[in-house]
């Protein structure tokens, strides 16, 4: 109908703009991963085993290292990126994915374009690899970002509703003042 269209929009945009501010935040992640990744290179000379850094990162960096009771980390595991919305990969030198949150990716070498905003990774005066940290093409089901889209989206729909009944209420006072006379 040609009331929901505008909701519609209203919700892509707003979609689109968290997936900008993801992306936006997701340089940021891979800056604070770069060091993690170089120490985990310089200690093995390779790349083989750095899932597990990377996976247990999301926890470590949101909450400066904390642990919860002794049970580890809030968000152990790719599932902590997810929850974030984000998509961590790793690239050897060449550009090619070692590690990918969602192991979609792995073995694929990327664009110059996807490289773009990479975080290059240096050790020793080479650059060993680099991350590119980048927003999930939709959020997971019952994650944070996920739960957000959902409120917003609902928010807007019942502002568009009350300024539909205050129009009315509005336009039905004016016609009365108006037609009062008559």
């Amino acid at each position: 109908s040609a009331s929901t269209s505008p909701l519609r929009r209203v919700g892509r945009a707003t979609q689109s703009e968290f997936q900008a501010f993801t992306a936006r935040s997701g340089q940021q992640w891979a800056s604070a991963l770069a060091p993690l990744a170089a120490d985990y290179y310089a200690r093995n000379g390779d790349w083989a085993g750095v899932e597990a850094v990377l996976q247990s990162a999301s926890g470590t960096l949101m909450m400066g290292g904390a642990t919860f009771g002794g049970q580890g980390h809030m968000m152990d595991g790719w599932m902590g990126w997810a929850m974030l919305n984000l998509r961590v990969l790793l690239l050897d030198a060449q550009g090619r994915v070692l590690s990918d949150s969602t192991n979609a990716w792995v073995g694929r070498a990327l664009s110059a374009d996807e490289r773009a905003g990479a975080q290059a990774i240096v050790v020793n005066n080479r650059q060993v690899g680099a991350l590119v940290v980048t927003a999930l093409e939709a959020p997971i089901a019952n994650s944070p970002a996920s739960d957000f889209l959902v409120a917003f989206n609902r928010a807007i729909i019942v502002a568009a509703v009350l300024a539909g009944v205050c129009a009315l209420a509005l336009g039905t006072i004016l016609f009365r003042q108006i037609t009062a006379p008559l």
